[in-house]
């Protein structure tokens, strides 16, 4: 799939907001993807996406931090001892709940964090910032 196309799928009218409760992530692609295109985003409030989400506001799914399973330690990505967010359900029903009937405010969030998240996440801010940091290396 092409850049323009996934972008396109973050930008159909049809979609109103990108919903995942998940337990953790590294970084959370699709979300920056989602919150680069202005498309609000409700998502746990935990884990890697929160180093870009936290540049505006979005919707924020409450969470307990629980011990992850023996049964899905892996020695990998999943070690003994390892903890992740495990969604409040009551959180999630009542955030996409209200989402649905009043989805105006979390849409003007959005595009400011759409905003934010280009001044900071876009080619050329990376381009700048390695040129900052590594050009004097070269």
């Amino acid at each position: 799939m092409k850049p323009e196309e996934v972008a396109g799928l973050y930008k159909n009218k049809k979609i109103k907001a990108l919903v995942t409760v998940t337990r953790g992530e590294g970084f959370g692609l699709p979300l920056l993807e989602a919150a680069s295109c202005g498309l609000p985003v409700i998502a746990t409030d935990w884990s890697g996406h929160k180093d870009f989400l936290d540049l505006g506001k979005w919707l924020k799914v409450g969470y307990e931090l629980k011990d992850i399973p023996d049964d899905r330690v892996d020695g990998g990505i999943f070690v003994k001892g390892a903890k992740w967010a495990e969604p409040n359900e009551k959180s999630f029903k009542s955030i996409v709940r209200k989402f649905r009937q009043k989805p105006q405010k979390p849409t003007e969030w959005a595009k400011k964090l759409q905003h934010s998240v280009h001044e900071k996440f876009s080619f050329e801010s990376i381009a700048s910032a390695y040129d900052q940091h590594f050009g004097e290396l070269f």
